[in-house]
């Protein structure tokens, strides 16, 4: 990739950035060959913050908010977005609820407006609320057939615990969604909703200090009170203390399904931790797009063992976790998990080759600038900026960085954080009768 493509890429010359005496903070970048806006941004008001006994509340405060305010309903929401050809939605995640939104650009002052009234005037009504409590009953009843979510939780429990917010279930018990009441919604927003620590995020075809400006006028006067926030200690650092070497190991038996889900795993890097970019290129020669990596073709396109297989690196603020996923036919457990457990042996004992590391070098900056093709796209690494707190020239110095990693620090990032000895093992499929006392078919839970 040539240095111009990442030149042109957004940074400190051409970011609009300014935080508001109320705290918050907008950053935005003119784009003027496109007609359109994109809005993405934040408030620290994730899943993080659920009430005791009430997980999944922000994931319910979330998806209500376009229900209606103070002063417009759900339809009227709807035929003005309708009308103008605009988009936007929201979403919870573990440290944040997230939206984004997009229009043509001589509708983003409406757009905002319609953004600050939905944020700090939420009607949250009843009706809507049980009507979202009986969608999310109905998936609660579908997941539970589906191998991967069963995994994945006991992955996440096993790791974290069920008390970190990493380690909280996505879908709510039960018990859970028929606890959350409206006045549950209206203090959580009462209590976390505001200004303070707020990203607003713009790339589209205006000018940018005229968005600002507008920006200004509309969230630079938002005044509210919110309770005080440690993201800190609602985050701590996990600390594995492994009795001796030995896995973790836990078989999930899930109804009507005949293959195998198959999770290993540690923790992982932060996004801002030193290792994170050693540990992704390491994770596309691994296997980041299955059958192109080590895993696919060693394990499936080589023998056969599985329907999928690929390794993730997932990345947050204040930490992560390194997984090896597989889809298996439970006569081939054994022998693709041990195949695994070999190449994750090998990876840590010595480093991947020149062309390897190369390869996996050529695509993470020849895909950086994809990430850039849309207004969207800029909006929303905009906010990656803000919200890892990463330098404005971060990706422009892609190449810069890349060349500081070898394939000696892509082993000693792979040592640091993954022990083939001690891993958390978690199986997901049909009943295995007979085989219990087997490696990879530990009592069932």
């Amino acid at each position: 990739m040539k240095n111009d493509i990442l030149n042109a890429l957004p940074g400190s010359d051409n970011i609009l950035r300014k935080q508001f005496s109320n705290g918050v903070t907008v950053l935005i970048h003119e784009n003027p060959w496109s007609g359109s806006a994109a809005v993405c941004g934040s408030l620290f008001a994730g899943a993080c913050l659920d009430f005791p006994e009430k997980t999944g509340l922000s994931s319910f405060v979330s998806a209500s908010l376009t229900a209606g305010t103070q002063t417009k309903g759900i339809t009227q929401i709807g035929e003005y977005l309708e009308n103008i050809g605009a988009a936007l939605s929201f979403r919870s995640e573990p440290h944040s609820i997230r939206f984004k939104g997009n229009c043509l650009s001589e509708d983003l002052p409406g757009l905002l407006r319609l953004l600050k009234e939905i944020l700090d005037e939420p009607l949250f009504p009843e009706s809507y609320l049980e009507s979202l409590r009986q969608q999310s009953l109905a998936g609660y009843v579908l997941h539970d057939d589906d191998p991967e979510e069963p995994a994945y939780k006991c992955f996440r429990k096993l790791l974290w615990d069920e008390d970190h917010p990493y380690g909280k279930r996505e879908d709510p018990s039960e018990e859970c969604l028929r606890s959350i009441t409206r006045d549950d919604l209206l203090n959580f927003h009462r209590r976390f909703f505001g200004p303070k620590k707020m990203i607003l995020t713009l790339s589209g075809s205006f000018c940018g200090q005229e968005v600002m400006d507008c920006c200004e006028e509309i969230f630079g006067s938002w005044h509210k009170p919110q309770e005080e926030t440690d993201e800190n200690a609602l985050f701590p650092q996990m600390d594995w203390q492994w009795a001796d070497d030995s896995c973790i190991r836990m078989h999930c038996i899930t109804k009507n399904t005949q293959e195998i889900t198959l999770v290993i795993g540690t923790l992982g890097p932060a996004i801002g931790d030193p290792d994170y970019l050693s540990a992704k290129l390491g994770n596309i020669v691994l296997g980041e797009f299955g059958m192109m990596g080590r895993l696919g073709s060693l394990v499936r396109v080589e023998n056969g063992l599985a329907y999928t297989v690929r390794s993730c690196l997932h990345s947050w603020k204040k930490g992560g976790c390194w997984t090896v996923e597989a889809k298996v036919d439970p006569a081939d457990l054994e022998k693709a998990g041990e195949m695994i457990r070999d190449e994750l042996r090998h990876f840590t004992a010595q480093p991947v080759s020149p062309r390897e590391f190369e390869d996996a070098k050529a695509w993470y900056l020849g895909s950086l600038p994809l990430e850039f093709g849309t207004n969207a796209g800029i909006a929303s690494a905009l906010h990656k900026l803000a919200f890892y707190d990463l330098d404005p020239d971060h990706y422009r110095r892609a190449r810069d960085r890349a060349a500081a990693v070898t394939p000696e620090t892509v082993l000693e990032t792979a040592r640091r954080w993954i022990d083939p000895k001690r891993l958390i093992i978690i199986t997901a499929g049909p009943e295995l009768e007979g085989k219990e006392n087997s490696f990879w078919y530990p009592q069932a839970s």
